[in-house]
């Protein structure tokens, strides 16, 4: 029995020997920390002696206890005696360092003692009781709420203010509300117990005037993403108005749905930066509501052609023209920079009115490029799809101002072409300028530049003008087994005349040509016609609808031809089909269809 206890007890001993081992263990990795406004000022370790987190629970308490006071961070001291270093509170007595603890925190006793009292004056400057923000910008009359920070407690007390502000205090949650009554500084003064806080305003101007409401209309079936998000900017730019030294920026990422169906309402987000010298800055998105109005087109009855001077290299207009809401008009313009440098181009709409004009359009462009033909297939091939699908939003343009369509830089010898249609829709008329210029910043519109001219030549494809009709239209009919084939002409004279001028539009370009086509089959068996384009000059594209279908030609060269459509007519039936098609700028026009039947 006594042995057995012995093993007894021996085992008892060792387990009890180990624990100890591990409770010492796991004792002297505790510390204890003093915190201020949620920062760790001290960090007491295990001495061995003391239990390192009640020490810290004392010298918290100490503080807390001197919060409500008046003393400040510069009453923060050290005081030195022997090897000991203590830190004192104004006239309170908050620890002592002592070369032990230095030694835990891997340091001497005057560096930690240093380091203690430096934490504790900076937790004390910030975290009593602070602002957030304590330093605010903001707009006249709005209102912004700072939140009261740290330990201190008590009643939050407006002690000073300068003025052009009013204060609120929330005591319960904490807050204080702001409002700005006047432009200039201010400063406030906000006492919680013994502690002080200074809130520093600065109360600016708006930089713009900005609707509360917004709108804009586009048309389509749908309206694309691009369209959407031109015509949200467009809107945006144009209903602020800025005040004086004020610049606005739109931001790219403007948030639009991919598609928006006829009939239907959307909303654009539009990223703004408005800012200017003493303005307050307006960094937001401002809403756009967006109609899709569904009938944009309606075919142009005038039409503008700008290729002559066809290329620049002094300052001037290009062209200069008028419309009223009567008269939908189409624009064609085609030039190449001929300078040694690079110049600006752009396209002007002004109002010349007391009232606003609100025009829709509709536009797609070319280049700038070195490749005439390529450019101008290009804009031919874009303002088609845009023709097609009845693209198009709205501008309004204030009484006695002018926009820009376009506006860019072209490097030498660059080619632009661009089409654009424009209908009033409410309000009288509006003018149309084409303007180039060396001078590549300011302001583009309404700058006051000559009428650059080119004498007419009869043997140069140059038009220049306002013409009318802008559409002409041809009904053309094949009867399968009995016409070998039918030819559709397009850019042959007689050419449209300016009447102002007298001049022709040779190749009549930017005319749109309309062929209702008849295919007569009175035979048993399927037959397909085939489409081909055949110069009549020396090189030429095209771009067509055909029974609603935008199509395009490889470039030809005179005198190969190109196939590049086919339909089916049923047996002892007839097809009736639409072909739209227009002049391209850069190729040379009169150019023939010529369709006839081709093996399936």
């Amino acid at each position: 029995m006594i042995h057995k206890f012995k093993t007894y007890g021996s085992i008892i001993f060792f387990s009890i020997f180990i624990l100890c081992l591990t409770t010492h263990y796991a004792f002297s990795q505790e510390s204890g920390e003093v915190f201020i406004g949620g920062k760790v000022i001290f960090r007491f370790q295990n001495d061995g002696k003391s239990d390192p987190m009640e020490k810290a629970f004392n010298v918290q308490s100490r503080i807390d206890a001197l919060m409500g006071s008046s003393l400040k961070d510069s009453d923060v001291r050290l005081v030195k005696d022997g090897n000991l270093f203590k830190i004192f509170w104004g006239k309170n007595f908050i620890t002592t360092v002592d070369p032990v603890q230095a030694k835990l925190n891997n340091s001497t006793a005057e560096s930690l003692a240093k380091r203690w009292v430096g934490n504790f004056k900076k937790a004390v400057k910030k975290g009593v009781f602070y602002l957030k923000p304590d330093r605010i910008e903001m707009p006249i009359f709005s209102q912004i709420k700072v939140k009261a920070r740290g330990v201190a407690q008590g009643e939050i007390v407006e002690e000073y203010n300068t003025g052009n502000v009013s204060v609120t205090i929330d005591q319960e949650n904490g807050e204080i509300s702001i409002k700005g009554n006047g432009l200039g500084k201010s400063k406030i003064v906000f006492r919680r117990g013994g502690a002080r806080a200074v809130l520093y305003i600065k109360v600016l101007d708006m930089p713009a005037d900005i609707p509360d409401k917004i709108e804009t209309e586009v048309s389509g079936d749908p309206a694309p993403k691009d369209i959407l998000q031109f015509a949200a900017g467009d809107a945006c730019k144009h209903a602020i108005k800025l005040k004086p030294g004020a610049k606005m920026i739109i931001g790219k990422n403007i948030r639009v749905a991919m598609t928006l169906d006829k009939g239907k309402t959307g909303v654009a987000h539009v990223p703004v930066l408005i800012k200017g010298p003493d303005y307050f800055t307006i960094n937001s998105e401002i809403k756009i509501l967006i109609k899709n109005i569904g009938n944009g087109f309606k075919d142009s009855k005038l039409l503008m052609v700008s290729d002559r001077p066809e290329q620049f290299n002094t300052d001037g207009m290009l062209f200069k023209g008028k419309f009223d809401s009567d008269n939908p008009t189409r624009l064609l313009y085609y030039h190449m920079n001929s300078d040694k440098k690079e110049r600006r181009f752009w396209v002007e709409l002004k109002n010349p009115t007391n009232k606003t004009v609100k025009v829709m359009i509709s536009g797609a462009m070319g280049g700038p490029d070195r490749w005439g033909v390529t450019v101008g297939h290009e804009a031919t091939m874009r303002f088609l799809r845009a023709y097609n699908k009845g693209i198009g939003y709205i501008v309004q343009i204030p009484p006695r101002r002018s926009i820009a369509l376009v506006d860019l830089r072209m490097a030498k010898d660059q080619v632009l072409c661009g089409y654009f249609h424009l209908r009033i829709r409410e309000g009288e008329e509006l003018e149309v300028y084409v303007k180039n210029s060396k001078k590549m910043d300011g302001v583009a519109n309404g700058r006051k530049l000559p009428l650059l001219t080119e004498p007419f030549d009869p043997f140069k494809i140059h038009p220049k003008g306002i013409f009318k009709p802008a559409i002409l239209e041809e009904d053309v009919e094949l009867v399968i087994g009995k016409d070998d084939e039918a030819a559709c002409v397009i850019g042959q004279a007689p050419w449209l005349i300016d009447p102002d001028t007298g001049e022709p539009n040779n190749g009549n370009y930017g005319v749109f040509y309309k062929f209702n086509l008849k295919l007569k089959n009175p035979t048993d068996e399927i037959k397909r016609i085939g489409f081909f384009l055949v110069p009549k000059g020396v090189l030429a594209r095209g771009s067509f609808i055909i029974d609603g279908r935008v199509m395009e030609t490889t470039l030809v060269r005179y005198p190969s031809r190109s196939l590049f459509a086919a339909v089916d007519v049923a047996p002892k039936s007839e097809k009736i089909i639409t072909m739209l098609t227009t002049p391209e700028g850069g190729s040379y026009y009169p150019v023939e269809v010529i369709i006839r039947t081709i093996e399936r």
